[in-house]
């Protein structure tokens, strides 16, 4: 069993980045802490296939929306990248695998 496996999400812990325009949000593994960003385009995909951006406001309701959705394709991510290097971003095409 991989460590990656393990994480688990708390929606609570998010938040709207600014600067990076994403949603921060953190899993929490054996080996600690590991950083998520989900970029507005990657929100405004699970809401509407091939929709637009969104904007913090209606980033964080979607985030609480479809946070099973997002834990899922994090966890994913996690295993297929690594987590050497955070945070680990999660872009539209990430979540239209889905």
């Amino acid at each position: 069993m991989e460590a990656m496996d393990l994480l688990k999400f708390d929606p609570i812990r998010a938040r709207w980045d600014r600067d990076s325009d994403c949603l921060a949000f953190t899993g929490t593994g054996p080996r600690g802490d590991v950083a998520f960003l989900i970029t507005a385009e990657a929100l405004g995909e699970m809401l509407t296939p091939g929709g637009e951006s969104v904007d913090g406001e209606t980033g964080v309701e979607l985030f609480e929306e479809f946070s099973e959705d997002i834990f899922r394709v994090a966890q994913r991510e996690a295993r297929r990248r690594g987590v050497e290097q955070q945070p680990i971003f999660i872009f539209r095409e990430d979540v239209a695998l889905e």
